[in-house]
């Protein structure tokens, strides 16, 4: 096995993720991040609770948490403030029912 290959061709792929990783965070909110974001809550909300609820299904048909990770990286913080201002007080069999 060609070493020096393997190498060349990992650090190209971790180069070639965050590359993907800064235009998708960028692409999201506009900015460099939440905090840079002139966009609302409001307004990225909706997106990051529908980007997040289609990996969630997809990591449920697969049993794998880990097909959160890259969603969870770039909605996370807006979720985590809507919810941290808009605290949601419900039973858990109401929110198994509403989340499936």
């Amino acid at each position: 096995m060609n070493h020096r290959r393997f190498v060349d061709s990992n650090a190209f792929i971790n180069k070639s993720l965050v590359e993907w990783y800064i235009l998708s965070v960028s692409d999201f909110y506009g900015a460099a991040g939440f905090k840079e974001s002139k966009k609302s809550l409001e307004e990225l909300y909706p997106k990051a609770f529908a980007l997040y609820k289609i990996s969630y299904d997809y990591a449920i048909k697969w049993n794998n948490v880990k097909y959160c990770g890259f969603v969870w990286k770039i909605a996370g913080p807006v979720l985590c403030r809507f919810y941290e201002k808009n605290p949601i007080m419900c039973s858990m069999s109401v929110l198994k029912e509403l989340l499936g």
